[in-house]
């Protein structure tokens, strides 16, 4: 029988699957068929969806008005603005070139929180922005070696 360990690794595994195939689906569908904020819009009234649905079968806990206010600020910035930025730029750019910007970020990430927050760069860190540039570079050869 496979272990919590497994299903953990498979649902990661299935989670960035389906955020990789994210850019292309996008981008044939933007704008012909739908425009960013209205991709946006889908996306986050079906997560809200799920997670109502979902929150039926869990355990009910009390949430402060404050802590509730905090994530509605959080969910409006952190979700919301930020898909719709990210859509409204691949709309005007390729899949790849989206791709590239995304991995640079979690270079900038790791560089910033080493000077902001004195977090070590580890040889893992190091080896998974390795595994990014290297997909990014796939990328840009793929793409001249198809044109």
């Amino acid at each position: 029988m496979l272990g919590k360990k497994f299903w953990a690794h498979a649902a990661i595994l299935g989670a960035n699957i389906i955020y990789g195939l994210n850019y292309s689906i996008a981008k044939d569908v933007m704008p012909e068929f739908i425009q960013p904020f209205g991709f946006i819009f889908c996306r986050v009234f079906g997560a809200l969806l799920l997670f109502w649905m979902f929150a039926q079968f869990a355990e009910k806990e009390k949430v402060s008005e404050r802590d509730l206010a905090l994530m509605a600020v959080c969910g409006a910035f952190g979700v919301a603005s930020n898909q719709l930025m990210f859509f409204y730029g691949l709309n005007l750019t390729s899949p790849i070139n989206a791709a590239i910007i995304l991995t640079c970020n979690s270079i900038l990430v790791l560089l910033i929180s080493a000077l902001v927050i004195r977090e070590r760069i580890t040889s893992r860190k190091i080896i998974g922005i390795g595994v990014g540039l290297t997909g990014a570079v796939g990328l840009i050869l793929f793409k001249e070696a198809s044109a």
